[in-house]
């Protein structure tokens, strides 16, 4: 479970991480041709409170992913979404099914 409060420098790191991640290359599970000023916007929800859900967002400028501030308001707005998708949780296992 996150914190209610998250330090400024962990959200920080977390940012840089995740720009350095999405500047090395296609990281990407599906064919994507990105446009300049198109957005990326990350959620991580928790499973119990408000306080454990995050978003980051990010806006492609001159070949490259940057941080940007925005709101979850004019995201409902001012936005057309193009694909959704989830992130595999790499520590748990899938059910599998007996025949």
């Amino acid at each position: 479970m996150l914190p209610d409060y998250t330090d400024p420098e962990i959200i920080k790191s977390n940012i840089d991480n995740l720009v350095r991640m999405l500047n090395q290359g296609n990281c990407f599970d599906f064919e994507v041709a990105f446009c300049e000023k198109d957005q990326l916007i990350l959620f991580f929800n928790g499973k119990t409170t408000s306080a454990e859900k995050r978003m980051y967002a990010f806006e492609y400028n001159n070949l490259k992913w940057v941080s940007i501030e925005t709101e979850p308001l004019m995201l409902n707005w001012y936005h057309d979404t193009i694909m959704e998708g989830y992130l595999k949780n790499s520590t748990s296992q899938k059910p599998t099914k007996q025949q």
